[in-house]
């Protein structure tokens, strides 16, 4: 099952594309093979994943990540992803009364669940990080008009 990138920051770093902390100057990483490339195992909460710490000259673009995905020609930030289906928050009062949603708070609507293949195009959003080099397009197609993009998904 894909996975999306949601709303955090990436580093590119030797061709591929890892959870980055600035504050740290870490890469995460959820594949095992990265050991190979002198990653470090870590446990969070029974969770395993693997971390390198990388001075900021080696990373190759670095950038935040926001993800939007469009469904009945509504565009909307995707936020979560809980029990199999993925959060998508409206941001009008049309997209609330399509979805059949009301406001969870002033000036905030209840979200919207959706699997993936309910979400009929998929993008991120791509912010560069002060600091670093930004050498990617702003926004990356995952899935456009129901076809997922496989060379933009690697990592997923």
């Amino acid at each position: 099952m894909i996975e999306l990138r949601l709303r955090y920051s990436y580093a590119e770093y030797k061709g591929k594309l890892y959870g980055y902390s600035t504050d740290y100057k870490t890469l995460v990483s959820h594949d095992i093979e990265d050991v190979n490339l002198g990653f470090v195992p870590e446990y969070i909460q029974g969770h395993e994943y693997y971390t390198k710490v990388v001075r900021k000259k080696r990373i190759d673009s670095a950038f935040k990540i926001e993800t939007w995905g469009e469904i009945d020609g509504y565009s909307m930030r995707i936020w979560n992803l809980i029990d199999g289906k993925y959060t998508l928050e409206p941001i009008t009062a049309e997209e609330a009364e399509h979805f059949g949603v009301g406001f969870a708070e002033p000036g905030r609507y209840h979200a919207v669940f959706k699997e993936l293949d309910e979400i009929n195009s998929i993008w991120e959003v791509r912010k560069p990080i002060e600091g670093f080099p930004f050498n990617t397009d702003e926004i990356v197609y995952l899935k456009k008009d129901g076809i997922w993009i496989e060379e933009n998904c690697s990592g997923l």
